[in-house]
């Protein structure tokens, strides 16, 4: 990989330019709700691929912050042009204690219940 050393040198508003031509387009956030494979609760999730710049460098972290928020249990959301989808039944807890045992057990210990 070919790094460019001699970036860090240039001013601070040139570097900002480069970072905005990194944001990523607006995307279309679509949480779900699931069970949570640490504590086994049901959290919200939403499956967008984490914006690059949140990886690169220092400075592009906290240039990328200033436009994503954390939300979502570990998805960042840039509110101001993404949009989030919620299906209709989204919000529904229609699932019975017996249903969501069922999901935390192993199949061959389903038998037993």
């Amino acid at each position: 990989m070919i790094s460019f050393s001699q970036f860090s040198r240039f001013p601070i508003e040139l570097r900002r330019c480069v970072w905005s031509y990194l944001l990523p387009p607006p995307v279309i956030q679509e949480p779900r709700i699931d069970l949570d494979p640490y504590s086994g609760e049901r959290v919200l999730f939403a499956g967008a691929a984490h914006p690059v710049l949140l990886r690169v460098c220092r400075e592009s972290r906290v240039f990328a912050l200033k436009h994503y928020t954390l939300a979502f249990m570990r998805s960042y959301v840039d509110f101001a042009i993404d949009t989030i989808y919620f299906y209709y039944n989204t919000f529904d807890w229609y699932q019975t204690d017996f249903e969501l045992l069922e999901l935390r057990t192993k199949p061959s210990d389903r038998a037993k219940i």
